[in-house]
């Protein structure tokens, strides 16, 4: 997606209620090792690491509950600021978490990151921003929509790539551009 957003065609970024609500599940409910099993593939895929700290941290600690509702409110913030904002704070708090260890539910990093989208705020500020209902509601709106368009287009995985082309919408299969994202940029014509 980085890829595609420097090159200055338009994209859209959709979020789902993937793991918020009753989505969000508990690591010590066997999710943990789903989790491992999962971010094995990816890492197989993408080249993602994933550190020793983050399996500690997270997904070998029973208690940890992966709730993603935070860094949807987080990315329906920074949407006004388009999708190369919105690719840019997915890698802050991926390497959060990913990298660093730190739960998805620890408000800090989620701060720290709209901080440079939005320099002027206050911790305070941002904090009562995503909790607040307008942003619950367009996080939820957002959800809804992106739900639509894969029930619709038959999609169930994440991330999911759709180009419009004349007006067709078309769904790409990412894992092909996995090893070598640059060729993303065909898709274009």
């Amino acid at each position: 997606m980085e890829v595609l957003c420097a090159t200055g065609v338009p994209v859209q970024t959709l979020h789902r209620n993937l793991f918020q609500g009753p989505h969000a599940h508990r690591m010590g409910d066997g999710f943990g090792q789903t989790a491992q099993q999962y971010d094995q593939r990816i890492a197989k895929l993408s080249g993602m690491p994933f550190s020793p700290t983050y399996k500690q941290n997270i997904l070998q600690n029973d208690d940890e509950i992966l709730d993603s509702g935070m860094t949807a409110r987080a990315a329906a913030l920074v949407r006004p600021l388009g999708a190369k904002a919105e690719m840019s704070l997915a890698y802050r708090l991926q390497v959060a978490r990913f990298i660093e260890g730190i739960s998805a539910s620890d408000p800090q990093p989620v701060v720290t990151a709209l901080q440079d989208f939005y320099p002027g705020w206050t911790e305070i500020q941002l904090l009562q921003k995503l909790n607040a209902d307008t942003t619950i509601t367009l996080t939820a709106v957002m959800a809804k929509k992106a739900s639509a368009i894969s029930k619709q287009r038959g999609v169930q995985g994440v991330p999911t790539l759709i180009r419009h082309l004349k007006g067709e919408p078309e769904v790409i299969d990412v894992g092909r551009f996995y090893h070598s994202p640059d060729t993303i940029t065909g898709l274009i014509y």
